[in-house]
């Protein structure tokens, strides 16, 4: 018989290094035809459709559970879809009385989202419904003359504003549209009467009972009811005088004193179903009732609402408002309304507890175990079509003492009990909806989340739950630290796989990113002394050198033989034979290289270099062990190099050796394991990764039974062990459903928040696209997990800001460790034993220099990478803050400028710390990698870029082609130069020939030019004058000029005598620019 360690549980491993999550493998199960039948048709509950030419919508009953007990809730959503409409099946040329009751209550001068009155710049709410009414009205002005409008305003009480309706046509829609029209005439104050603003609605729209038009309220609030009208000590529903109440708030709008929400809530209900709702009078009012603004309450505004037997709309801000009057004012004009009816037949044994509609309750009612729904749906014009948006409400259930009578519960119980009906012009089209059964629980998925503070107490549970549900820590998600598990046990018998997906908040979830993994086994017990390998591509790898990249797991392991994966002999070559043959493969780019292609799992401490030259390699192994005698096994492990693997019993991985680096065979640091319980005939995952960088190879796992004096190679003679390979053609690590590695899961190195989704599926006995097909038996996920940076930055900077070719500085690199909360690091388990120093380990900078640089010591690679370890970071506990805390860290590379003149050196890369972040055990070998957020520029040489006449005016330089200029002695000069500033302060030198210009003072004044660069002098910064003597070579000190900009600089010389001489300036000792002055003797004006 075949058994598998923990037979029906799977594991994700959460692999922040890797992020593969594998496959494995539970007991295979059978099912008799019938009961899966049965199973696959009470999955779907999809209604029966009529003949499609008469069909007016499509229906469906979405039960996301199959089995439940007593005290369970579950959710299930209905959706009519209705069908489109011909446009000719409808005249829509009625009139249309249309009551606009706008809500101007003291808080319609506050502006949206904020409980404060709007500053010049911003819009109150009751000019945005200002606007949005004279929008919707001016709509209605398209020469049909077809709709009637009347204002009604509420507040403390309801008002008429028009005293009639208007025909909205271009003669007399300015008055209420216009400038001086009705709706600019609006004001806000006093408190929020909805039921007076019906009220006077309905009386305004009865006082035309008879006349044949359509009939319309739109009403909008930013609240909820807070005032009420009364007469007598009743609800005042006539129309004549009344008093009113009103709920008096606190300056804050904390506390109420009198409070009537309550009395103003039953008065708007009363009049919503006793006036406007009557059946009674034959008006047929069409009601809409709209909540704008964070303020208004959905709940109770929906229930105004439905008691109208109306629809209601929630809007947030200005642009969803314009939208909801658009569609409506679309749904009047068009004039095609239907109604929905739902009757859903329920076994006794449940109870329905609530129905929403768009996440806001939904009206209904109960009679004889019968749930009935009865919702408006409206059509408008599209194409040539009158089309409805879906209706979609859903219900929730729950199960009640009287499912222990007979363990089941039943929708549509009986047959043609449960159906839905569409009336929508004087047609009816009926879908029933198929009986649904639910059993017992005892099936589903069950997942639970641990990391290195062991199982997060949130657990996920399908067989006692909803199937769909996130679980939070408190609004926030559960931070995992180290390694991180998600333990998945399922039990269905009629599931053949589970596929999973891990989906990070913010990004959309790709169908390509489901896993698939099959419950029927993984264990390929016909090639027994085999394992399963992938070997990876390392011709990026350099040979026997760099220690630090060798150490990295993301660069070991960055691209797979992928096609290449296949069985490998769990024998030993010896030292005396070749233990490697070369295979020439191509890599992702194309180009051929050469792979070495070891003959066997393990090798002999051997010099493989003798005979292969340049041999290197890396690989991950996976498959099973079984022991032929129960025991506790000692095992131990050798390399030459890196080696980590691990034997998964119970669920748990133990750790057989974790040293990924060179090594030498000899080297400590892979001691022996403590015993390791394993029991006859079961077959224990085991996971292995081996790399090599050159040399001499050793690889062999050696295992002793009850006692440390008998050890043996595993899968060998007398060694108790044999060696199964996996089917799974990814690496698995822990085996038996625990999978990590490839490239296709989202959960590896990059932060983020995580839910895991998941479904069970049914392999199809046949399929139509010679594909495999599923069926889905049910779906659900869990979370939410999150993956945190470990640094709050990551930034580098150049030492100095100018440099001159063959000097040494230092690129230096900041680190800023984020503090850890201990309650994120425990989540609720005992930390009273709590270490005093956590580490943040195996620290390894990656980088690349720019062109011109080198690394000063001499060891520059040829693509200029860095590759460097880091000194790990301690983290130390704060009692006082209950935190544990790192101080900021930076570590240098030293460098030096190679080039002779470069205007700016730039990194092409931002750079990146790969590292093993924070965990309560040692044994983690999760790589997490974040990335530097900046790219710093060194500054290169600064340039003279004008130097000649200068005009007075602006930026305004006279160069010419020879920059000669004729000038006279004793009258002076005005010159400029401008510079390009490609470093702060740099060193700006005048050559001036004393004997033509005289020894003396100087006076420069410099200016910063526009960043706009369009020749004009940055007005905002006050000029910098000096006076420096003039002494042949004068440095233009006591100017402060910054990077990246330019200047202007202006000076005055005066000649002497006659003949030429040169005036030359320079910047940073390169880039002279010179002016020619020849000198005339001064005129004799007399």
């Amino acid at each position: 018989m075949l058994i598998i360690q923990s037979s029906l549980k799977l594991l994700l491993e959460i692999n922040k290094e890797e992020g593969t999550v594998k496959k494995k493998v539970i007991n295979k199960r059978s099912v008799t035809l019938a009961i899966l039948m049965t199973f696959i048709v009470s999955i779907f509950n999809l209604g029966i459709c009529v003949n499609a030419a008469e069909s007016l919508m499509m229906t469906n009953r979405l039960v996301p559970v199959s089995n439940v007990n007593e005290g369970d809730t579950f959710d299930v959503t209905y959706t009519i879809t209705p069908n489109a409409i011909p446009v000719s099946s409808q005249n829509n040329n009625k009139q249309k009385d249309i009551v606009f009751v706008i809500d101007t209550s003291g808080s319609m001068d506050w502006i949206v989202g904020q409980n404060r009155e709007a500053y010049s710049n911003e819009k109150s709410r009751l000019r945005i419904i200002q606007n949005v009414a004279e929008n919707f009205i001016n709509k209605f002005n398209d020469g049909k003359n077809q709709a009637n409008i009347s204002i009604v305003e509420y507040n403390n009480y309801a008002s008429k504003i028009t005293n009639d309706f208007i025909n909205i046509n271009s003669d007399n829609i300015n008055s209420l549209t216009g400038k001086y029209g009705y709706i600019e005439s609006l004001s806000a104050d006093g408190s929020t009467n909805i039921g007076d603003g019906l009220r006077k609605a309905y009386y305004q729209l009865s006082s035309k009972a008879n006349d044949g038009k359509d009939k319309y309220i739109v009403l909008m609030t930013d609240g909820e009811a807070e005032a009420y009208s009364y007469k007598n000590g009743n609800y005042y529903m006539d129309n004549g005088t009344y008093n009113y109440a009103y709920t008096s708030w606190n300056r804050s709008h904390t506390y109420a004193n009198p409070d009537y929400r309550q009395e103003s809530m039953e008065y708007a209900k009363k009049v919503a179903s006793e006036l406007i709702a009557n059946p009674n009078d034959n008006l047929n009012i069409n009601t809409f009732v709209i909540g704008f603004g964070n303020g208004a309450d959905g709940d109770k505004n929906k229930q105004i609402a439905d008691a109208t037997k109306g629809t209601y709309f929630q809007a947030q801000d200005e642009n969803t408002i314009s939208t909801v009057y658009d569609k409506i004012q679309k749904i009047i004009d068009t004039n095609v309304n239907g109604k929905v009816h739902l009757e859903e037949n329920i076994s006794s044994n449940l109870d329905v507890v609530e129905v929403k509609n768009k996440d806001l309750p939904q009206d209904y009612k109960i009679d004889n175990n019968k749930l009935i729904i009865d919702v408006n749906n409206y059509y408008t014009l599209t194409n040539g079509n009158y089309h409805a948006d879906p209706i979609e409400f859903t219900v929730k259930y729950k199960v009640n003492d009287k499912f222990k009578d007979n363990n089941i519960c039943k929708l549509g119980a009986g047959g043609n009990s449960s159906f839905v009906n569409l009336d929508v012009l004087g047609k009816t089209d009926t879908k029933y909806l198929v009986e649904k059964i639910l059993g017992a629980s005892g099936t589903g998925v069950k997942m639970e989340v641990s990391d290195s503070s062991g199982t997060i107490n949130e657990k996920y549970d399908s067989t006692i739950n909803d199937l769909d549900y996130n679980v939070d820590n408190n609004g926030e998600p559960y931070k995992l630290y180290g390694q991180s598990n998600a333990a998945i046990d399922v039990k269905d018998e009629n599931a053949t796989h589970l596929k999973y997906r891990f989906v990070k908040d913010g990004q959309t979830p790709s169908e390509d990113d489901w896993q698939y993994i099959a419950l029927n086994g993984d264990v390929n017990t016909s090639s027994p002394g085999y394992l399963t390998q992938m070997p990876y591509d390392v011709s990026h790898m350099p040979l026997m050198s760099n220690d630090a990249m060798w150490s990295n797991r993301n660069e070991v392991y960055k691209t797979p033989f992928a096609d290449k994966t296949g069985l490998i002999s769990t024998g030993i070559t010896d030292s005396n034979t070749h233990y490697v043959t070369s295979e020439n493969v191509r890599d992702k780019d194309g180009n051929s290289i050469i792979r070495w292609v070891p003959k066997t799992l393990f090798v002999k401490d051997q010099w493989v270099e003798g005979y292969a030259s340049g041999y290197k390699e890396a690989r991950k192994t996976w498959g099973y062990i079984k022991v032929d005698q129960t025991g506790d096994y000692y095992l131990k492990a050798f390399s030459d190099d890196g080696f980590y693997g691990t034997i998964t019993v119970n669920g748990e991985a133990k750790v057989l050796g974790n040293d990924f680096s060179p090594r030498g065979v000899n080297d400590g640091g892979l001691n022996a394991t403590n015993a390791i319980h394993l029991e006859e005939g079961v077959y224990y995952p085991i996971y292995l990764e081996y790399f090599n960088w050159g040399g001499r190879a050793a690889f062999e796992i050696q295992a002793s039974l009850n006692g440390q004096n008998n050890y043996k190679l595993i899968g060998s003679a007398n060694s108790h062990f044999t060696l199964y390979p996996s089917n799974s053609d990814s690496p698995i690590e822990n085996g038996n459903n625990i999978f990590m590695g490839s490239n296709t899961i989202n959960f590896k190195t990059e932060p983020g928040i995580y839910t895991i989704q998941y479904a069970l599926l049914k392999e199809k006995d046949t399929s139509s696209t010679g594909q495999i097909e599923y069926d889905e038996i049910s779906r659900g996920s869990f979370g939410k997990f999150e993956v945190e940076e470990r640094f709050d930055g990551l930034s580098k900077a150049f030492s100095k800001d100018r440099v001159q070719q063959g000097e040494t500085f230092n690129i230096n690199y900041t680190v800023k460790p984020k503090p850890i909360k201990l309650t994120d690091l425990y989540k609720g388990k005992d930390s009273s034993n709590k270490p005093d120093s956590l580490y943040v380990k195996n620290l390894i900078l990656t980088d690349k220099l720019p062109q011109g640089l080198e690394r000063a010591d001499g060891t520059d690679s040829n693509d200029k990478s860095i590759i460097n370890r880091v000194t790990d970071i301690e983290y130390k506990y704060n009692a006082q803050t209950n935190e544990y805390e790192a101080n900021e860290y930076i570590f240098s590379v030293n460098v030096k400028l190679i080039s002779q003149r470069l205007d700016n050196i730039n990194f092409t890369q931002s750079g990146q710390i790969d590292y093993r972040d924070i965990s309560l055990k040692d044994d983690s070998r999760i790589s997490q990698t974040q990335y530097f957020s900046n790219v710093p520029t060194l500054g290169g040489n600064s340039l003279i870029i004008k130097h000649g006449l200068y005009n007075g005016n602006e930026v305004n330089i006279t160069e010419t082609e020879s920059n000669e200029f004729n000038v006279s002695d004793g009258i002076p000069v005005t010159l400029a130069i401008v510079v390009q500033a490609n470093s702060s302060n740099p060193a700006i030198n005048l050559s001036i020939d004393t004997s033509k210009i005289p020894q003396g003072t100087i006076e420069f004044k410099m200016y910063k030019i526009s960043d706009s660069d369009n020749g004009t002098i940055d007005s905002s910064i006050t000029p910098t004058e000096v006076e420096l003597a003039n002494t042949g070579s004068t440095d233009l000190t006591g100017f402060t000029m910054e990077r990246g900009h330019k200047y202007l600089i202006v000076y005055t010389v005066t000649p002497s005598g006659s003949g030429e001489t040169t005036v030359t300036a320079t910047a940073d000792e390169i880039s002279p620019k010179s002016v020619d002055l020849n000198i005339s003797p001064k005129p004799d004006l007399f």
